[in-house]
């Protein structure tokens, strides 16, 4: 194959095709990143977020913090800085950690919001199945000694 420096119209041929290759599989991706539809985990908790100065934030009215590695997605599901929804109350989805801070979130489209969220669906399902959420553990009852409220005795 003759050396693309010395004759300089292959080169720019080749040149061209990679530009217009290049051209193609840009027109290609936002295809690709758009879905029709974003499935949320069942531990996710709905609620109105005010993004005060990162990373404090009110959720639901309550002052809380943003985990260290939070992650906030917008309407079409990419990662945004929480700086640029200073002062808005956005309808969001959200995780939190073990020390309640807040995880990620994601910033709900209009459909989204009329959609019930997937650990409401399974509460609803339990709830109509007759399952209710109890706890069957010892229950501290005041002016009674610790002794006398334990269930278990030892019974050998």
């Amino acid at each position: 194959m003759p050396s693309l420096w010395i004759y300089t119209m292959n080169r720019c041929q080749f040149l061209r095709c990679a530009a217009l290759s290049a051209l193609a599989l840009a027109a290609a991706l936002p295809a690709q990143a758009q879905q029709g539809r974003r499935f949320f985990n069942d531990r996710v908790e709905r609620g109105t977020l005010e993004i005060v100065s990162p990373p404090v934030v009110k959720l639901n009215g309550k002052t809380t913090r943003l985990s260290p590695g939070s992650r906030l997605f917008n309407e079409d599901n990419r990662i945004v800085m929480a700086t640029q929804f200073v002062g808005r109350k956005l309808k969001v989805n959200y995780l939190t950690d073990n020390m309640g801070q807040v995880g990620d979130i994601w910033i709900l489209t209009a459909a989204e919001q009329a959609m019930v969220t997937p650990g409401e669906q399974n509460r609803m399902k339990a709830a109509s199945q007759g399952a209710a959420v109890k706890y069957n553990g010892p229950v501290f009852q005041p002016g009674k000694p610790l002794s006398e409220q334990h269930q278990f005795k030892n019974e050998y």
